[in-house]
């Protein structure tokens, strides 16, 4: 069973992707997004990008979201019907 859909597609590749989760707004550069990796059933999806980590948790399915996220084809993202947490990373300067 998929997820209700909790993003908007779009037609062509965009350069940002627009995330809205716990009351903030995020727009990160598809060529800063690394290490997207989902478990066997797509339940659980995450994502490394320039500010942090990005998870996306269903009781359902979304590999929809993982295929257009492959695909680069997503205009928004929000947290309606997934959990979104943001974990931000730090860097060290040395």
């Amino acid at each position: 069973m998929e997820t209700k859909k909790f993003w908007s597609e779009s037609k062509a590749p965009l350069p940002r992707l627009r995330i809205e989760a716990n009351g903030n707004n995020y727009l990160i550069q598809w060529s800063n997004i690394s290490s997207i990796k989902a478990n066997k059933n797509y339940t659980k999806i995450e994502f490394i990008c320039e500010t942090g980590l990005f998870k996306f948790v269903s009781e359902n399915s979304m590999s929809d979201f993982f295929e257009a996220l492959q695909a680069e084809k997503i205009r928004k993202v929000k947290d309606d019907g997934v959990r979104i947490d943001f974990i931000r990373i730090e860097m060290k300067e040395e």
